[in-house]
C-alpha cells in the first residue's frame, strides 16, 4: 500500500494542480497498471546501478590488490575482468524496473552504458599496470636472450616482442581491445 501511495500521490496532486505546464514529465506504466514519472524511473534506475556497481568494484578492489600492493600479473585478468562486467551487467538487468515506453528505455540503455564504463575504467587502469611489469618482464628475457646464448640482438627482440604481444592479448577482455600499443612502443624502443 505505501509503494502505491508514494507514486500514486504525487501524480494525483499533480493531477489536480490548477497550474499544469506542457513540460509536464511523461509517465510510464508500471506493472499492476500504475504509473512512474520518468525522472521517478532515472532515479530507481540510478539506485539499481550504483547498487550493483558497489559489489563489482569490491571484485575490482581485490583484483587491484593483487596488481597493485603485490606487484602480481594475473594470468587470466582478461577473463575474470569480462567475468565481472557481465556479471554487473545481468545483475543490473535483473534488479532495474520494467520499462514501458521507448523514452525510458533510452534511460535504461543510458544507465546500462554508464554502468559498463565505470566498471570498463579502472579495469583498463589495471590492464596497463600489468601491462608495465609484463613489457619488463620482456625487456628482463631481451637482456638476458642477448648475454647468454650470445643470439642475436634482432632475434632476442622478437622473442620479446612475442611475449609481451601473447601477455598482453592474455590479459585484455574477451571482445573489447584495450590499447597496449604504448607500452609495446616502449617496449620496441
Amino acid at each position: 500500500m505505501k509503494v502505491f501511495l508514494l507514486f500514486t500521490l504525487p501524480l494525483l496532486a499533480s493531477a489536480l494542480s490548477p497550474r499544469r505546464s506542457s513540460t509536464m514529465m511523461s509517465s510510464l506504466p508500471l506493472r499492476g497498471g500504475s504509473t512512474i514519472s520518468t525522472s521517478d524511473y532515472s532515479m530507481q534506475l540510478e539506485a539499481v546501478k550504483a547498487s550493483v556497481l558497489e559489489s563489482a568494484l569490491a571484485s575490482i578492489d581485490d583484483l587491484r590488490r593483487q596488481v597493485v600492493d603485490e606487484a602480481k600479473v594475473i594470468s587470466d585478468f582478461g577473463s575474470v575482468a569480462e567475468t565481472i562486467c557481465n556479471q554487473a551487467l545481468e545483475d543490473f538487468a535483473v534488479q532495474a524496473p520494467d520499462y514501458g515506453s521507448s523514452s525510458s528505455g533510452s534511460t535504461y540503455d543510458a544507465k546500462l552504458s554508464e554502468l559498463e564504463a565505470a566498471l570498463d575504467a579502472p579495469l583498463q587502469i589495471l590492464f596497463h599496470k600489468q601491462l608495465q611489469y609484463v613489457r619488463e618482464t620482456a625487456l628482463n628475457r631481451y637482456r638476458t636472450a642477448t648475454v647468454t646464448s650470445g643470439g642475436s640482438d634482432y632475434e632476442a627482440m622478437l622473442q620479446a616482442d612475442a611475449y609481451f604481444t601473447q601477455r598482453a592479448d592474455e590479459l585484455n577482455r574477451d571482445g573489447h581491445v584495450w590499447d597496449a600499443t604504448g607500452e609495446r612502443a616502449f617496449l620496441q624502443g
